[in-house]
């Protein structure tokens, strides 16, 4: 009897696990139809806005100092995948104080699938970018509240053991990406993309020692 009940309550476990992750996959399914990320092979992201140097405040009790860049543009190729970022600086604020390394007038960096992780999560930190790579890995499926609303949260393990979470509406779509990235302080920094409108992505991150924030943005996509 107690073998049979064993036996049973395993079953259980084993099946609303496999549930739970048909579930998650079928949800990738339809959130990638009603977003139209099965159609979608590269997106265009246009901005203007600060970079922060992390760290490198002027005294213990001010801001990070910024950077202002005058336009920054990423292409994004799904398919590849690559990312192309062209970026032009503005002017330096001549009362800037503190640390940090002041960026070139024009710089253009080139991401691929070669690139290590942490420098790709601009590709899948994406709405269209997190569902692909929801559909090639594994995913489990929750929910979470943020901002009054009851989200349904996606989440796949990212090459560097971090989750990657898509928090997906009753709409279905998605609201917002979340994962973490190792830094220096021996702690896993947060990255994270909001769905504004439409037509526009903010987001606020750090990436190789600098804390960006972007406004003023636009997107295109292509087919």
């Amino acid at each position: 009897m107690v073998k049979k009940i064993l036996f049973t309550l395993a079953l259980v476990a084993l099946t609303t696990l496999a549930g739970g992750a048909q579930d998650a996959k079928s949800l990738v399914s339809m959130t990638s139809k009603a977003m139209g990320a099965d159609q979608v092979k590269t997106i265009q992201l246009s901005a203007s806005g600060m970079e922060y140097a992390f760290g490198q405040a002027y005294n213990p009790g001010s801001p990070w100092p910024g950077w202002k860049m005058k336009s920054e543009t990423r292409t994004i190729d799904f398919d590849a995948p690559a990312l192309r970022i062209e970026r032009v600086a503005d002017t330096p604020d001549p009362t800037r104080k503190g640390g940090g390394l002041q960026p070139g007038a024009m710089q253009q960096l080139i991401v691929n699938a070669n690139t290590p992780w942490p420098n790709q999560l601009p590709i899948w930190l994406t709405p269209y970018g997190f569902l692909r790579q929801a559909a090639r890995n594994d995913v489990t499926l929750g929910s979470a509240t943020m901002g009054g609303k009851k989200y349904s949260v996606v989440t796949f393990i990212a090459p560097n053991k971090a989750k990657v979470n898509g928090y997906i509406g009753a709409d279905n779509m998605i609201a917002k990406v979340e994962t973490w990235i190792d830094s220096t302080r021996r702690r896993m920094w947060p990255l994270t993309s909001r769905r504004r409108s439409a037509g526009a992505v903010r987001r606020v991150g750090a990436v190789a020692g600098r804390r960006v924030h972007r406004h003023s943005s636009s997107a295109t996509a292509s087919s």
